[in-house]
């Protein structure tokens, strides 16, 4: 097909559907031309991440199903009315209620019939919805607004003070959102009045009425809340991250599978932050693997992983992507992967820290603006051992470890990504020789690398308070309990701005003020540190990353409240993308503002440093005035297609003192699943946090 010198794969497209990240279904198409292919690839790609459609307006999916039916047609070019009832409804007794819906609206019903797509219009498909919802809650609530005589109709003067009185957010400023008047009023009634005459009169009947609250004035969102509307320049450190944990699973930590496809399905949901778990390859190529070591997880090779998060990265956000290595590879296999990581990512991969903003301590990170279309490696950087024999002396047998935290470089083009570690013995009085040793080991290292750096000692407390990994014996623990590979030196060049350290304390992280660090931390680790310290937490991830992940426990998969981690201000919060539970919904939910882009700014008190602040307290948060918020669950339409009763429960997820679970419940409607109407008391939450819950 098409140009036989254009590659079959150039001209071949993949769309990529399913419920969730796990259980999707792969549909081919080849067109004729790379550009053909190109087109296609770019407006579907937009479609399905298309936010507003994500939050469309109630009438907007009804225009979908319709659009759904009128396609669904037989070979006579009708469209079978077994289509329509089995699109509603499976039960025996619902079923009838389709049928009757139907009849009502004028349009055939028996099981053999079907309709001409010219007699089922949208108008016609609405009547038919009307009647079968029934929503009789929406005509009491007209009949109200028309003071008791709706055949009349709702007056213009009627619709604004409905609209005024009832619609309006009563917090608002009137200058900044001034009060609807009658010529928006007639103006909602030319686009929502099916009724001609009705809409010449400047009259809104009950179907207008409902057309106008099922429409896209009325979105339970806040769209312009969609768009990308957050300060994007803060650093890095001030943002919630969307993170991933084990993103190659698609099931079970010891016995599922792993999968190339998740870390695009991922990427492309707005994850700026995705693991990879490497391994030695067993082969004789010896390709680096990545599987959940010691079980017995399915593999899949680390070269395809990056070449598809190269693919993915900046499809959908433009903003960083971090990857976070656990790395269990030889030395030669890490060589490897730095190899891959450079020829895939290309100018992508960040492998020096930018000039405005080294690495040293008290420099802030950069921000996410900064870093567009970045690729940033999280992987433990090799920790160069010198020794000198001459230095050693019997008197004193204080040993020491230093550091490249405690050599500082006197010029911008000094040796910024070299860890030096250098091990001896150390007297006060004899400074010189250890710098005479420092510089004659920079010395040897500017022969391979032409790099000049002029170095300073500080003093000896911070050089026995050095910080960093513990290497003791070339390996570390990693998130699963087993040794991770001591780093080889190709990887460890491409680290900068997201460098993983071993946790010691808030203190100890807190003298070292160095915002390029990064701990993680188990759940119940991170938990047992906030009840203990929760403001110290607070002011640590003003400061710099943290990560929070799973307990090896949840072997399941399942996932952690990330609501807990989020009110300790931790930015990458690691859930298991594959299983949809409470939190992953939440996760998902909440990322989807800011243009669904993987980064949310932080509120104000969990990012200014002149700003105390304790997750844990009751009293008013500094700065932030506490509301109420006020629920009413009406009715509900189409919850499902089987016969089964239906409730609501209404949670609030924020801050400890704040969250509400399992209170609010509406009434269970028996057998309904259509169109329940529940129409009970609003529940009352006293005490909100604007801006902070779900």
């Amino acid at each position: 097909m098409g140009p036989q010198d254009v590659p079959l794969e150039e001209k071949a497209l993949t769309v990529v559907y399913g419920p969730d990240l796990v259980n999707i279904n792969f549909c081919n198409f080849c067109c004729n031309s790379r550009e053909t292919t190109l087109v296609w690839a770019k407006e579907l790609l937009k479609m399905a991440y298309n936010l507003m459609s994500w939050n469309a307006s109630p009438r907007k999916y009804l225009e979908k199903a319709h659009t759904k039916l009128i396609l669904m047609k037989d070979r006579s070019g009708k469209i079978p009315v077994k289509h329509i009832v089995r699109m509603f409804a499976t039960h025996k007794d619902d079923k009838k209620r389709v049928e009757k819906a139907l009849e009502l609206a004028g349009l055939p019903k028996a099981k053999n019939d079907s309709i001409a797509p010219e007699k089922f219009t949208f108008e016609d498909f609405f009547c038919f919805y009307r009647h079968l919802s029934g929503r009789m809650e929406i005509y009491k609530l007209y009949e109200k607004l028309c003071g008791g005589n709706k055949k009349k109709g709702m007056t213009t003067e009627q619709l604004v003070n409905f609209l005024n009185k009832e619609q309006r957010d009563p917090r608002l400023n009137e200058i900044l959102y001034p009060y609807l008047t009658s010529e928006h009023a007639r103006e909602v009634i030319k686009q929502c009045e099916p009724n001609k005459v009705y809409a010449q009169k400047g009259l809104l009947s009950a179907e207008g009425f409902l057309q106008y609250l099922m429409s896209e004035d009325n979105n339970i969102m806040a769209l312009d809340k969609l768009d990308l509307n957050e300060d994007m320049n803060q650093p890095l450190n001030h943002y919630f991250i969307n993170s991933s944990h084990n993103t190659y699973l698609t099931g079970h930590q010891l016995t599922g599978k792993s999968s190339v496809e998740m870390y695009r399905q991922c990427l492309l949901g707005g994850c700026r932050c995705i693991e990879l778990d490497c391994w030695n390859g067993h082969n004789s190529d010896e390709e680096p693997i990545i599987t959940h070591g010691y079980t017995v997880v399915t593999e899949i090779l680390l070269k395809e992983v990056i070449e598809a998060i190269a693919e993915s990265a900046f499809k959908t956000s433009e903003f960083p992507v971090i990857l976070s290595f656990e790395n269990h590879c030889s030395p030669k296999q890490q060589a490897k992967m730095a190899m891959y990581c450079q020829k895939a990512f290309g100018e992508m991969l960040l492998t020096e820290p930018l000039s405005t903003h080294p690495l040293k301590p008290g420099h802030p990170l950069p921000s996410p603006n900064q870093l567009l279309r970045k690729i940033l490696i999280k992987n433990k950087r090799k920790r160069y051992s010198l020794e000198q024999n001459n230095v050693h002396h019997e008197e004193e047998e204080s040993s020491f470890s230093l550091s490249p935290e405690h050599i500082l470089p006197a010029h911008n083009d000094g040796l910024e990504n070299l860890d030096l570690d250098i091990t001896g013995i150390i007297h006060q009085e004899n400074n010189e020789k250890i710098i005479s040793l420092m510089n004659s080991s920079v010395e040897r290292t500017e022969s391979n690398s032409s790099k000049i750096a002029s170095f300073h000692c500080i003093r000896e407390d911070s050089i026995l308070d050095s910080g960093g990994e513990d290497d003791e014996n070339h390996y570390r623990q990693t998130e699963e309990g087993t040794k991770e590979s001591e780093a080889g030196a190709e990887m460890s060049a491409l680290v900068n701005y997201v460098q993983p350290v071993r946790f010691y304390s808030f203190e100890h992280a807190e003298r070292r003020n160095r915002c390029n660090e990064v701990s993680s931390f188990v759940e119940t680790q991170a938990t047992n540190l906030l009840k203990e310290h929760p403001v110290e937490f607070v002011n640590y991830n003003k400061r710099q990353l943290s990560r929070i992940y799973p307990r090896g426990t949840r072997v399941d998969s399942s996932n952690y409240m990330p609501q807990v981690f989020w009110n300790a201000g931790c930015q990458m919060v690691a859930l298991n993308f594959q299983t949809l539970d409470l939190g992953m919904q939440l996760n998902q939910g909440i990322f989807e503002y800011n243009a669904c882009c993987g980064y949310l700014l932080k509120p104000e008190f969990m990012r200014r440093a002149d700003r105390r602040f304790d997750p844990f307290i009751e009293s008013t948060v500094d700065g932030i005035i506490a509301g109420t918020v006020t629920v009413q669950i009406i009715s509900g339409q189409f919850l499902t297609d089987r016969k089964v009763g239906t409730y609501v429960d209404v949670d609030m997820y924020g801050l400890p003192a704040d969250t509400v679970r399992r209170r609010f419940r509406t009434k269970t409607v028996p057998g309904n699943g259509i169109n329940p109407s529940f129409d009970e008391e609003p529940f009352v939450f006293k005490k909100c946090c604007q801006n902070w819950h779900v």
